[in-house]
């Protein structure tokens, strides 16, 4: 089982340029995932801040269960529930970026995977889309204040109606 693991490893180190490049990991999950390599796998975090490892401690004697992830945004990247896939769960995926649920259905087939815009109440509202998709919005005060940050831009706004998660 350590030499699979450490070809696993090995695998995993030579294709983090590859994983950053096609979206999959961050630069900054770069080094959470090398630490994870050397470590121990299962302490790699997929999440931004590591949230889907606080909920793993949480819920470690749950062998299985159902989420609802809203703003999904992309199955594996910055995801609060891949981890909680990989480990058998499964789930509902709900983001309102037009195309955003091709790789969900690809990558997670046993999740339910809509492309539906979420909000309090039944509403038409401006969804604001950058050129980085993690940011997109539908708040006018979060997108004006992101905009222009760095390599941040807004590159597209739509009128979407929006519906509650009711």
């Amino acid at each position: 089982m350590g030499r699979i693991r450490n070809k696993i490893k090995n695998i995993i180190i030579e294709n983090i340029p590859l994983f950053i490049k096609e979206g999959i990991i961050s630069k900054y999950q770069k080094r959470n995932l090398l630490h994870a390599t050397k470590v121990n796998l299962e302490n790699f975090s997929y999440s931004v801040e590591g949230e889907d490892r606080v909920l793993s401690c949480l819920l470690e004697f749950k062998k299985s269960g159902f989420y609802i992830d809203v703003g999904a945004h992309h199955p594996i990247r910055f995801s609060n529930t891949y981890l909680f896939y990989l480990k058998g769960w499964n789930g509902l995926n709900l983001d309102a970026m037009p195309g955003s649920m091709k790789l969900f259905e690809d990558i997670r087939p046993r999740d339910i995977n809509l492309q539906i815009p979420i909000s309090s109440k039944k509403q038409i509202l401006k969804y604001y889309l950058f050129n980085e998709p993690a940011l997109n919005t539908f708040s006018e005060i979060e997108a004006f204040e992101k905009n222009g940050l760095g390599y941040i831009k807004i590159i597209n706004s739509l009128q979407m109606e929006t519906y509650p998660l009711k």
